[in-house]
This record gives C-alpha cells, sequence and structure tokens, in this order.
C-alpha cells in the first residue's frame, strides 16, 4: 500500500497555517480537519535569539535578546576574553562542491527517499551533481538542500553544554548526537569528538593566556562548520516546507515507502533520540518536529513530503518510533 501524504493543514489551525506558509511565500489552500499539537508548535515560538557571555564561574552564559532566531556563526570573545559575542553569519557548506558531491553520493548509495531525490537518481549521478553545483535543479523545483538537525539548534545545544557545571557526566550523550550528525562522515567524526573533548575539558586546559571561554568558543565554531560540512545531516527537499519548518526537526522520511505509513532514515531516528538523550542530562531541551493528527493517524511535516497543494506531512507510525 502506497504511503500517503497529508493534503491539508486543519482547519481549527487556519492562522497558524496561514502565517506557517506565508512566510514562504505560498498561498494558503483551503483546509480540512487535521489538529496540531500547541505545545510543540509553542516550543518553536519560545525559541529566541540570544547573546552569549561568560562569567568567572559560568562558561556562556545564555541571554534573551529577542523574539526571532538568529544566525549568530561563529560566536567570539570579547576585548576582555570573558563574553562571548554573535555575529550575523552562518557556515553554508552545504553550498560547496564536496559536501554536495557527498549528498549525491548518499542517494546513490542509499537509495532516494522522497520525490526531488528520485528526479535527480533519474538523471545519473555525473548530471546530478552538475545540477545541483549549478543551482538549477534547486531553481528549477523549488527544491533545497535541507538541515535534519538545525544549525540553529546545533549551536544552541553546543553552547548550553559548555555552560553546564556537569559536562564530565553530560559528555556520552553529548557525544552520541555528534557521532549521528557525522554517522556518514568518519574522519570528520573523528575530529568533532575531539573538539566536544574540549569543551568537556576547557576548565582543567584554562591557562593564563586561554580562558575556558576562549577554548569553548574554538571549539564551538569549529564544530558547527564541521557538522554543517556533513552529508549526514542533510537530505534534499521541497524549498517552502523547509522555510516554514525553520529551526524544528526536518527529519528525513522515506516518502518513496510502499508502506501506508513513511519509516523514518536510520539517522533521522538518531539524532532525534540523542538529543532526547541530552535532555535527559540536563542539556538543553529538545525541539519537537510539527506535529498533527487526524482520522488517518499521527502526521508529522517535512520537506520530503513537498509542498504542493497543501502538503507537507507524512503519516507516520509513532509505536516504533519518535519521529
Amino acid at each position: 500500500m502506497q504511503q500517503q501524504q497529508k493534503a491539508h493543514p486543519s482547519s481549527n489551525s487556519r492562522a497558524a497555517a496561514a502565517i506557517d506558509r506565508s512566510s514562504a511565500g505560498i498561498a494558503l489552500p483551503a483546509v480540512s480537519p487535521l489538529q496540531f499539537n500547541r505545545g510543540d508548535i509553542a516550543d518553536r515560538a519560545s525559541q529566541k535569539a540570544v547573546q552569549m557571555k561568560a562569567s568567572g564561574a559560568a562558561v556562556l552564559q545564555l541571554q534573551a535578546t529577542g523574539n526571532s532566531v538568529a544566525q549568530r556563526w561563529p560566536v567570539e570573545t570579547d576585548t576582555t576574553k570573558s563574553s562571548v559575542v554573535g555575529t550575523s553569519g552562518r557556515p553554508a557548506k552545504r553550498t560547496t562542491k564536496p559536501v554536495q558531491e557527498a549528498i549525491i553520493d548518499d542517494i546513490f548509495t542509499h537509495g532516494a527517499m522522497n520525490a526531488l531525490e528520485s528526479i535527480l537518481h533519474g538523471m545519473g549521478k555525473k548530471k546530478a551533481l552538475n545540477e545541483l553545483r549549478h543551482n538549477n535543479f534547486l531553481s528549477n523545483n523549488s527544491a533545497a538542500v535541507c538541515h535534519k538537525n538545525s544549525i540553529d539548534d546545533v549551536e544552541n545545544t553546543l553552547v548550553h553544554y559548555a555552560n553546564m557545571s556537569t559536562k564530565v557526566a553530560a559528555y556520552n550523550e553529548h557525544e552520541s548526537w555528534i557521532k549521528w550528525l557525522t554517522h556518514r562522515d568518519p574522519a570528520t567524526q573523528v575530529m568533532c569528538i575531539g573538539l566536544l573533548k574540549n569543551i568537556r575539558d576547557s576548565a582543567t586546559n584554562a591557562t593564563p593566556l586561554k580562558t575556558a571561554a576562549e577554548i569553548c568558543v574554538d571549539a564551538i565554531n569549529d564544530l558547527i562548520e564541521y557538522i554543517d560540512a556533513s552529508s549526514s545531516n542533510y537530505y534534499i527537499g521541497d524549498a517552502g516546507t523547509n522555510s516554514s519548518i525553520q529551526s524544528l526537526p526536518d527529519s528525513h522520511y522515506n516518502n518513496n515507502a510502499t508502506t501506508q505509513q513513511a519509516p523514518p532514515t536510520p539517522i533521522s531516528v538518531g539524532l532525534y533520540e540523542a538529543r532526547l538523550g541530552i535532555e535527559s542530562v540536563g542539556g538543553l531541551p529538545h525541539l519537537s518536529p510539527v506535529r498533527g493528527n487526524d482520522a488517518s493517524g499521527d502526521w508529522i511535516k517535512n520537506s520530503g513530503a513537498g509542498d504542493v497543494n497543501g502538503h507537507g506531512w507524512s503519516l507516520v507510525d509513532l509505536t516504533n518510533s519518535k519521529i
């Protein structure tokens, strides 16, 4: 049986859906019943742009400064080397040739998981890479290279970890998450684990010439750049849906599956469960995907389901996975 995609958002969530979709410049279609989980949507609304600071007792203290998520990479210390200030940049490694080659390799090695990836697969590997490299495919198909775990959440999670007084006790859960973020990139994974250990051991390794805050800042910036260059955290999906999901999880599902429910890929399951593990040891609380349910069952919004005439939802089986 062919797995289903949700056609329309819910009637009692029309205003939320209108805001959601208008942000991507997409007209809102007619609506039919689908219940949003208000608590999960509130998770996204509560995410704040932050200014990261450090004092003698607490490294990288978070302080809310606004009502929207800002791209802050790279973080940096101020002139006193005791606080961390944000910038407006981001790594943008997904536009580089090595990352795009790895994304195409993944599609041809592990199979196409949605209609857009199927188009690329049908071109043959050489042409698919050329179309992606020259942006022809993305622009012609309203497609995007989508993060499974947003870089906003990566940065916030690492900053929170650096600020924890229990970094040693919480290390294993953060390492598990790093391993999923770099699952298909063994060399990158080794470097990222080393950098995570630098954060864990920052207080011990601080010197008069390099404070714990500076050690953490260097490690966080390098980690963000390496993770943003890892194909493990990317897939090809619909640009409008990806934009509307913003910093929430945009998990990779096999929307080409012949089952009624779309199964999540192992990396997406691993990433979500690892973030739950981080939260369980006092780390940054996880973000939930945009969820819904109706008579058919449970739905999750994801870029792989597309965004044509209100699509963007996959029917999922939450008895086997949390996503």
